[in-house]
């Protein structure tokens, strides 16, 4: 009986370990890599680096806030973080508080609030879950959500969780959801060379 009960102690101990995320236990006040974190784990599928920063932090040009959220990829390179102070590039200067995703063909962030942008208005919602809005490496908006149908160019853009607005680097409508009239009926798809061509 009692290995029987020492038994069933192990089962459910183990049980409990796995709910609790045991295979992703948090470390506290730790430094991986040269960061300082609060709290930081290693996701062992992807061998990402996760944790809360304990100060600001340099990590490949930008600045990551001291008590945000920052992920590293595992050569501890920037995958994504809160910017602790402004970033600016050739055409565009992105706030604090903005969550910043780095990639090789631009850059990728969720604003904090609605941010108005190159003659348009992003839609913010912040956080590594917010409404994504995209950039050319040298800070040309590349694509975005708007909280209102937008004019770009000739073509009246619908708003709409499920489709967003791409632009060519020039700065011309590379593809939209139609929200009707310039001859489209609402919910069309347009989509449109660099020189304004139907393609």
């Amino acid at each position: 009986m009692l290995r029987i009960r020492t038994f069933l102690r192990k089962v459910v101990a183990a049980a409990l370990a796995m709910a609790t995320g045991g295979c992703f236990e948090w470390e506290a006040n730790v430094t991986r890599g040269g960061y300082a974190f609060s709290q930081y784990r290693t996701e062992p599928s992807s061998g990402l680096h996760i944790g809360m920063l304990a100060r600001d932090a340099p990590a490949n040009g930008f600045t990551c806030r001291k008590g945000g959220w920052a992920h590293f990829n595992p050569d501890w390179s920037l995958r994504a973080c809160f910017l602790a102070e402004p970033f600016r590039t050739e055409h565009f200067e992105f706030p604090a508080g903005t969550w910043v995703m780095p990639r090789a063909d631009g850059l990728i962030v969720a604003f904090a609030h609605d941010e108005a942008c190159q003659g348009y208005v992003c839609t913010g919602a912040g956080g590594p879950k917010g409404t994504q809005t995209s950039f050319y490496p040298n800070g040309r908006l590349k694509s975005f959500y708007p909280p209102k149908d937008t004019m770009v160019g000739a073509i009246l853009c619908a708003a709409s969780p499920l489709a967003d607005i791409r632009l060519h680097e020039n700065g011309n409508l590379s593809e939209c959801r139609a929200a009707g009239g310039g001859g489209y009926a609402a919910g069309d798809t347009v989509r449109l060379d660099e020189s304004g061509h139907i393609r």
